[in-house]
């Protein structure tokens, strides 16, 4: 139960021995009481008495049973009664002293090493044991102890063997401080337990230390303390219950436990229930979104103790825990460094990061110190020399991280310490594809990869697994560019896809193409794993962890316990690629690494599937987000492009500063090079999932020139958008299941009363569906029609406000008029049958980068998991007429047979392409949409450029500039 454990284990049995002889003392205690009645005849009816009701003890009543009936035939021949008597405990005194004398010998044997020696002594020791039940307990307690300082056996065998020789000792100890000791060792063998499911385990821990904890009195308050800190240390790590109940659980029992444990009492007791303390602060403060301070001060508490604590790994604990703060404290969230640049306060919080890396640096040197002088645990110094990878990566010592980070990888296991496998292995791995070393760095993250795999489907709660998804959302992303470059482009896609969405594919998809094993497991586990996983998928895949959670992670648990089964679900397969790629219609990854941008085009031709790799070597991920945030090639800010997408409200003339200076390096660096490998696949359309920070800007809409005439990505293929190829071949499934449908639209528009764009809109849609709609404006657009109606809806489009932002997912949501509708709540109006969403409203398809990397979660992507097929959504704010006009256009194209997707592209060419002229013919086929911009021409605020103010532009087609077009995309199929 982490650094320490074995030895506290040991040291812990053998104050169990101990105790379980006080408890055999205090039996020949009672033992002289008789002795003393023999002399008091007139106690013998009580003695008789009390000798009858210990007789139902299930333990201690077999060896009262004789003494009894001896008491009982007293009366007749008291003398012959009680020579007998004494000639009985004679014995068993001989025998007594003979085996506690076995126990010194066994003892002695055991600190010699001779642990197969100290067993067999056991073994013919127990067989003597049955008129001496304590003595029985205290030799399966001295087993437990022999057997985990075994070198011969393996971890795990130590641990079954240990468990089954301390649920004899328990037997012999029903009650009590013994058996609190023996409830507690087991408890602790239970949280370390390697075989079978972890999460029972450590159920099976907890429960066991609460009953120890009941057994307990204050005639040990040194147990007590043990019982208390461990199960403090199996409440850190539960998933049961509410989260912070268990930290505040844990925190107290440490507390309590400090009582007794003081520093200049038990030092090392003391340093372990800190450390803990400290732990369940820690979580505590992250989980209420504040520093680690208070944590912090604990440990230092600790370490300034150093010198009067033995328990060395609980020491490095504590170095190695500080030292995970301050780097954590050191990193920067992609927002926080948007903030630094726009205050100008670089210098400054360089400045800080340095002195927080040193310290680290500092710590971590202590702790590998303190190690290297001990082989009690041996991922101790692996665990120290990853984290000490990152720190070193951080500070810029490339050599020395490297360095330390292989020796790091080579001790670390991905199925023991597989967090630590992953940090190591991510900046390791990154360090190494700088210096273009690829193979090493290929098999460095094949092993970071089945760690991420491991700790994610064994984490059986959503906001733990958040936790881990925030530390490790980058490392498919840069494993996919080392696979690539080792000539392994089926791992490539692998291990990107394997990155991507994976809480929201888990919730949708628990174990992918591997249910189609199921056959091959027992009817029993299949129905249950069929019965939970339809329940579990049926939740918002934004929820809290629950009982369905539970139920399904029970379930897997039991069919990877299964011959054969041992990594069902664990992990993505190119299989699961197979059904996001149509004939014609590649899938395209686009995945900025420090090392530069990778494109991996998957594509189905003739039925055969390929996968060709292209290396935009000099687009590397800093130099994309740094685009997009402002600066130029020099490093000089102006215009940002985030910050005006994110802005809440309408801001063109920002849009349009920041998109001519993006356009002309996006087209030539990115778009035309995707371009450029679609036409090798002489692609007809394409399915782009793009990652990192340039998902919230619109690739296929740039342009460059081409034999003298303008073209783009758009122009040149039909794109669809997709946040992973899982997302995108559900979206796929849909749109074949929807065919053949009868039209229905449900539409809700305007419901703050200031969008009047937005009412035209959704009558004139509406116009094409006939009586097959229902139509909400105004306070009538409520949440509650949407839930109502939308069952029935094939269509569904909403013409609301709503607001996104790439740094804050906690404004994300669509505005109705009884309140807004995060994405969470949207993902529970389903399941949706819907063949198209339009979310016709400002910034629905942004995504939350700065949460949870990879995840992509948006407006959009909640509808689309939530079963709509295909959703058209926005990056950024959006005029409501212009958007009136384009979103009429577009469902007058999906009426003539169109695609989604191909509609909403014709739908924008014909808007970019608009005269003025044509917008007049237009509207005046358009009566609704017509009163609109009469009304808008009056107050001298039409849309698109006309000539006038900061966003005059073409005159004659007022819509020419992508910003009154290219924020639409077309997500899913």
């Amino acid at each position: 139960m982490g650094k320490g454990d074995r030895v506290r284990r040991e040291r812990e049995s053998r104050q169990g021995v101990e105790e379980a002889l006080d408890e055999l003392g205090r039996l020949r205690k009672q033992e002289g009481f008789m002795r003393w009645t023999r002399r008091h005849a007139a106690s013998r009816d009580e003695l008789l008495a009390e000798l009858t009701a210990r007789a139902e003890d299930p333990v201690y009543g077999p060896t009262m049973v004789p003494w009894r009936e001896l008491i009982a035939a007293s009366g007749d021949s008291p003398d012959e009664a009680w020579e007998v008597l004494e000639a009985t405990m004679l014995a068993r005194d001989t025998l007594g002293e003979r085996l506690n004398a076995t126990i010194e010998e066994v003892s002695a044997v055991v600190d010699e090493g001779s642990v197969e020696r100290a067993i067999e002594m056991i073994d013919e020791a127990v067989s003597e044991c049955d008129a001496h039940v304590p003595l029985r307990g205290a030799f399966e307690l001295l087993r437990s102890s022999a057997i985990a300082r075994s070198r011969d056996r393996g971890r795990k065998e130590r641990q079954e063997e240990g468990i089954a020789a301390l649920n004899k000792a328990l037997e012999c100890a029903p009650s009590g401080l013994a058996a609190a000791q023996t409830l507690h060792n087991l408890a602790v063998l239970y949280a370390e337990r390697e075989a079978g499911d972890k999460r029972r385990n450590l159920d099976v821990a907890i429960e066991l230390f609460r009953l120890g904890l009941a057994e307990i009195d204050d005639a040990s308050p040194a147990l007590l303390a043990r019982l208390q800190t461990n199960l403090a240390m199996a409440l850190l790590r539960t998933d049961r219950g509410e989260r912070r109940e268990n930290l505040r659980e844990a925190r107290d029992l440490c507390e309590e436990a400090l009582r007794v444990r003081t520093l200049d009492v038990d030092p090392d007791g003391w340093a372990h229930s800190q450390v803990n303390r400290a732990t369940a602060i820690g979580n505590l403060e992250s989980l209420e979104g504040r520093g680690n301070g208070a944590a912090s001060v604990v440990y230092e508490e600790v370490i300034a103790e150093a010198a009067r604590i033995s328990d060395r790994l609980v020491l490095s604990g504590a170095y190695f825990e500080l030292a995970r703060i301050k780097r954590i404290q050191a990193s920067r969230s992609p927002e926080d460094r948007v903030r630094i640049v726009e205050d100008g306060n670089e210098d400054e919080e360089a400045t800080r990061e340095r002195s927080l890396l040193d310290s680290a640096r500092s710590d971590l040197d202590a702790a590998t110190e303190i190690l290297a002088e001990s082989d009690d645990d041996a991922l101790a110094l692996p665990r120290v020399e990853g984290e000490l990878t990152v720190v070193l990566g951080m500070l810029g010592d490339d050599d020395e991280a490297i360095a330390v980070g292989r020796r790091a990888m080579s001790g670390l296991l991905a199925t023991q310490a597989p967090r630590g496998c992953v940090q190591a292995g991510t900046k390791l791995g990154g360090l190494l594809i700088e210096r273009g070393e690829w193979a090493e760095a290929a098999e460095v993250y094949r092993k970071s990869l089945e760690a991420a795999a491991l700790l994610f489907q064994t984490t059986p709660s959503r906001e733990l697994r958040e936790i881990e998804t925030r530390g490790d959302g980058l490392l498919g992303r840069w494993a996919a560019i080392a696979f690539a470059h080792s000539g392994e482009p089926e791992a490539a896609v692998v291990a990107l896809e394997s990155s991507r969405t994976r809480e929201l594919r888990f919730r949708l998809d628990p174990t992918g193409s591997d249910s189609e094993a199921l056959e091959g497991l027992p009817s029993e586990l299949r129905k249950e794993y069929e019965a939970a996983r339809a329940e579990f998928t049926a939740t918002s895949p934004l929820a809290s962890s629950g009982p369905d959670e539970a139920r399904l992670q029970e379930a897997l648990s039991a069919i990877r316990a299964h011959s054969g089964f041992t990594d069902f679900g664990r992990s993505t397969r190119i299989e699961d690629i197979g059904a996001a790629v149509e004939e014609g219609r590649p899938l395209v990854y686009v995945d900025p690494t420090p090392a530069g941008t990778l494109l991996l085009v998957v594509s189905r031709e003739g039925g055969a599937r390929s996968i060709a790799s292209h290396f935009l070597a000099d687009v590397t991920s800093t130099e994309i987000f740094m685009r997009l945030l402002g600066a130029d090639g020099e490093g000089e800010l102006g215009e940002s492009y985030l910050n005006a997408a994110g802005t809440f409200g309408e801001r063109p003339s920002d849009l349009r500063r920041a998109w001519a200076g993006l356009e002309p390096w996006i087209a030539e660096k990115i778009a035309r090079p995707i371009a450029r490998a679609l036409g090798s696949t002489e692609a007809r359309g394409a399915t782009l999932v793009v990652c990192g920070p340039l998902v919230t800007f619109p690739v296929g809409a740039v342009s460059w020139t081409h034999e003298g005439r303008s073209t783009s990505l758009l122009e040149q293929v039909e794109l669809r958008h997709a946040p992973s190829a899982a997302a995108a071949g559900q979206a796929l499934a849909r749109a074949r299941e929807s065919v053949g449908q009868e039209p229905y639209l449900l539409g809700l528009g305007d419901p703050a009363g200031n969008l009047a764009a937005a009412g035209a809109e959704i009558e004139e849609i509406a116009l094409h569906f006939g009586e097959a709609r229902s139509l909400s404006h105004g306070d009538r657009a409520t949440a509650e029609a949407l839930r109502e109606e939308v069952g029935a809806a094939t269509h569904l489009h909403l013409a609301t406000h709503a607001g996104a932002s790439v740094f804050a997912p906690e404004i994300v949501g669509i505005e109705l008029a009884d309140g807004i509708l995060p994405p969470g709540t949207l993902w529970e109006i389903g399941p949706l049958r819907t063949r198209l969403t339009v979310l016709s409203a400002c910034q629905t398809a942004v995504p939350d980068l700065g949460h949870l990397p990879g995840e992509a979660h948006s407006i959009a992507t909640a509808l689309l998991l939530a079963g709509s097929a295909c959703v058209v959504a926005t990056l950024w704010p959006v005029d409501d007429a212009a958007t009136a006009m384009l979103m009429v256009r577009l469902y007058e194209e999906l009426f003539q047979g169109e695609s989604p997707a191909a509609a909403l592209r014709r739908a924008q060419f014909w808007l970019r392409d608009l005269t003025v002229e044509d917008e007049r013919h237009y509207l005046s086929a358009h009566p609704q949409l017509a009163a609109e911009f009469i009304r808008r021409r009056r107050a001298r605020s039409e849309p698109g450029a006309r000539g006038r103010g900061p966003d005059a532009g073409d005159t004659r087609k007022p819509y020419a500039h992508p910003v009154y077009w290219a924020g639409f995309l077309a997500i899913g199929a």
